[in-house]
């Protein structure tokens, strides 16, 4: 009889362990295995969560009748600070769930809190308040039937305005919160630490427009929360670093170019409170000359100096800018362009300026020697600048075009020429004038002396 009870005992034992042995891998290979990335609602107030119960959006699960000692696991990410909020079908159903930073779960998150039978609908909506990030959710299963929902109230959903002004200068933060899409105020108070207990009471609530005295450096955290129905069990929370209180940063530098005729301007900003701690105007580019607007041609590039002057009357240094010129060779109009370059001047301004031709010098009739029917006229040579001579040799004395017989010397040192069929014993007026081109153009001196002769027979 001891025999067979110690047969029956180490049968009983053989089993419990082969069902020990059976049980602990499942949980092990369920600890481990890779959990389901899910993606919860981002809703823009609290009374959205009913409305969107029993939608695909949201939903993390439906479960039915399963082994009682499994779990879900799950991830998500939230891009910014707010609150998760998951709500169960069936009232006390998750309770027991976790969240953690980690997949190994070596520490988990506690929430904020539950409320049973929400709106009065029979689930339970659990609350947690976390910082931007990814998460794990491990979340036990039973036998009931249930379906599970994860929504996030984001705190931008909360703030129209949530970033304050700190001003260095007269060490005072200045906070204004309103619910977001609404001009419903909420109320403010800086606490020391990082605080949204459901059930916490602040006290010092002054107003929705709040002004801080800051007395030294450090970390402040402002917690807002409104009294309205919806919002009045939620709070919200945002965190500011202070240092070098009531001394301005160096700050970041603003620099709007000037150009012409339009100031400029340097703006420095405190990188603490966005403050401008400085304000320096670059004057404007009021006039540009050049050294002269009339050149006598030369046949080389012509390059006149520029001078800038600011609208303060001030010399631009020419290190702002670079000019450049153009058909400022020939006889015409050149052009002298000004591109300002550099932190303080931009744009570009054109001037111009003229090039013209000089006539060229006039020559003395030296002589006129009479011939039969010809004279042989002689000239002081011209300058050296010249191509040639014109002589004209007329029985008027005005030199009318059909009494007048022009002859062209086209060269500068040849200084006569004998001019033929003229008429016997007539009396006839001699001239002579130098020439010289430009380009395409053809420029004259003034005549020279007149000298009147008679042609012999």
């Amino acid at each position: 009889m001891k025999e067979r009870s110690k047969q029956v005992l180490q049968k009983f034992m053989r089993v419990a362990l082969l069902s020990l042995l059976l049980i602990l891998p499942m949980n092990v290979i369920q600890a481990n295995a890779a959990a389901t990335k899910v993606n919860p609602l981002t809703i823009s107030r609290p009374n959205e969560i009913m409305d969107n119960v029993h939608k695909e959006t949201g939903l993390i699960y439906e479960v039915g009748d399963a082994f009682p000692a499994t779990y879900y696991y799950y991830t998500f990410t939230i891009p910014e600070r707010g609150w998760v909020l998951f709500y169960e079908t069936v009232e006390f159903k998750w309770l027991y769930i976790d969240i953690s930073a980690s997949s190994s779960f070596n520490s988990t998150i506690s929430r904020i809190s539950y409320e049973k039978n929400y709106h009065n609908e029979g689930g339970t909506l659990l609350k947690y308040y976390l910082d931007a990030g990814t998460y794990y959710i491990k979340a036990p299963e039973d036998r009931t039937p249930y379906s599970a929902y994860m929504y996030f109230l984001p705190n931008s959903k909360f703030f129209t305005d949530s970033l304050s002004s700190v001003d260095c200068s007269s060490k005072t933060l200045t906070v204004e919160s309103k619910i977001f899409g609404t001009s419903t105020q909420v109320r403010n108070e800086i606490v020391p630490t990082f605080n949204v207990n459901n059930d916490h009471t602040h006290s010092g609530i002054t107003s929705a427009n709040d002004i801080y005295n800051i007395t030294e450096n450090g970390e402040y955290t402002l917690c807002a929360w409104s009294s309205l129905t919806e919002w009045k069990t939620y709070k919200f929370i945002k965190s500011y670093e202070i240092y070098d209180l009531g001394n301005h940063s160096a700050g970041s530098t603003t620099i709007t170019k000037a150009s012409n005729g339009k100031d400029g301007s340097t703006v420095k900003r405190c990188t603490k409170c966005g403050n401008i701690t400085g304000t320096t105007i670059i004057s404007k580019i009021s006039d540009i000359k050049l050294s002269n607007t009339v050149y006598t041609y030369t046949g080389r590039s012509i390059t006149p100096a520029v001078t800038v002057t600011d609208g303060n009357g001030n010399i631009v240094s020419a290190s702002n800018y670079n000019v450049t010129y153009s058909n400022n060779t020939n006889v015409g109009k050149a052009t002298v362009s000004v591109t300002f370059k550099g932190a303080s001047y931009e744009g570009s301004v054109n001037k111009t300026f003229d090039i013209v031709a000089s006539a060229p010098e006039a020559v003395r009739v030296t002589g006129v020697k009479p011939g039969k029917k010809k004279l042989k006229v002689t000239w002081k040579k011209g300058t050296s600048d010249i191509n040639g001579y014109e002589v004209q040799v007329s029985t008027s004395k005005k030199f009318g075009k059909a009494a007048t017989k022009t002859s062209i010397v086209k060269s500068r040192s040849k200084t006569s020429v004998t001019v033929k069929g003229l008429k016997a014993k007539k009396k006839y007026y001699v001239r002579v004038r130098t020439y010289k081109n430009v380009g395409s153009k053809q420029y004259c001196s003034s005549w020279s002396n007149v000298l009147k002769i008679k042609v012999k027979k």
